[in-house]
């Protein structure tokens, strides 16, 4: 059973550390019309993924690699949601135990 609270509190610790500049009320992955699949964040989800490609500047090199959409998106949106955690947890270099969780907050 998956509890989705719980699993919005651990993507949303994830994605405050990885931006402390930005607030990060809530963040939920989302599916888009053609079966992508993207990181939604709120107040403000353009200026925090605006914010997080200039902080790590590889992210966006390594998502077209992995078959994302980036041309037009603000958070990249990839063709499975195994495929945008993956992405997430090593721009991030995670240690195992917050890719693990990251993981687990994926599957709600």
């Amino acid at each position: 059973m998956c509890n989705e609270r719980f699993s919005m509190k651990i993507l949303v610790s994830i994605l405050a550390g990885a931006v402390p500049s930005m607030t990060v009320v809530s963040a939920f992955i989302a599916k888009t019309t053609d079966e992508h699949y993207f990181v939604m964040v709120s107040p403000n989800h353009t200026k925090y993924w605006t914010r997080f490609k200039r902080e790590y500047s590889n992210s966006v090199e390594l998502a077209q690699e992995r078959g994302a959409k980036v041309a037009i998106t603000a958070c990249p949106e990839f063709p499975t949601r195994e495929a945008l955690l993956s992405w997430l947890a090593d721009v991030l270099s995670l240690s195992d135990g917050k890719r693990k969780l990251l993981y687990i907050s994926g599957l709600c």
